[in-house]
């Protein structure tokens, strides 16, 4: 099962589910408030996308399953393993966020995002992916596309209101934070992603979960941005793989 980042939709792994689903049943599907799902009028926070999460493997009536989880999704992946032990086989977590917040750059991506959204111009959305990849060319028109769609819909405003500016409320923070002895309690096996090419707030998390987590192996990207599955996706796919079949290394 694949769970993507902040305000984002399943676009981010239409280079991983073709690959990926050559071995496994793969599901990727946008969170509650995000891209194209419904978006209720309360405030998103990891507790509600994890039960989100929960349930709609209920409906698909999935036990267990194996997650990849990009930036917020990494983080919701962590609230879920902690809310719901036992469902995890295996976890890969990309540019991990959970355990802290890094001030500036919540208000720089926060300010970026809210302005997409209330005025969803091509540029401001192809704003929003350059940022999250290290080259350029990276940055494709589909999937500028289909976020500028998202973004066009009239509830997107609202949901907005609900994650990104929650984001950036202080007080609404530490719902959002899983602390290092709840990371700690996680038991399944995690392949943490880690772009070494940049020193910000999401390769220190995956520095500090590498050593907080029970059982975990860190997959270390180069030339890539926040990212990494869409930038080299033939790495990432088959390290993936790897993992969750038990032969990495």
């Amino acid at each position: 099962m694949l769970v993507h980042g902040t305000q984002g939709s399943l676009e981010t792994f239409c280079r991983n589910i073709g690959p990926l689903s050559e071995h496994y049943r793969v599901i990727a599907f946008d969170l509650v408030g995000s891209g194209f799902s419904g978006k209720p009028d309360h405030d998103y926070d990891m507790g509600v996308y994890a039960a989100h999460l929960g349930a709609v493997m209920d409906v698909l009536d999935i036990a267990k399953a194996s997650f990849v989880g990009v930036s917020l999704g990494a983080g919701v992946l962590a609230r879920f393993m902690v809310d719901f032990p036992g469902r995890t086989e295996h976890a890969a977590l990309i540019s991990a966020v959970g355990l802290s917040f890094d001030e500036t750059m919540v208000q720089r991506v926060g300010s970026q995002r809210s302005a997409a959204v209330e005025d969803p111009t091509w540029e401001r959305v192809r704003g929003v992916i350059r940022n999250l990849v290290f080259d350029d060319a990276s940055v494709m028109p589909d999937i500028v596309a289909v976020r500028r769609r998202a973004y066009l819909l009239p509830d997107a405003r609202s949901a907005v209101r609900h994650t990104i500016d929650g984001l950036r409320d202080p007080a609404r923070r530490q719902v959002n934070l899983v602390s290092a002895e709840e990371w700690s309690q996680v038991l399944a096996p995690v392949l943490l992603v880690l772009a070494v090419d940049t020193e910000d707030t999401f390769l220190e998390t995956g520095r500090r979960l590498a050593e907080i987590l029970p059982n975990a192996t860190s997959l270390e990207m180069k030339h890539v941005g926040h990212w990494p599955h869409l930038e080299d996706p033939r790495r990432f796919n088959e390290a993936v793989i790897e993992f969750f079949d038990g032969r990495e290394g």
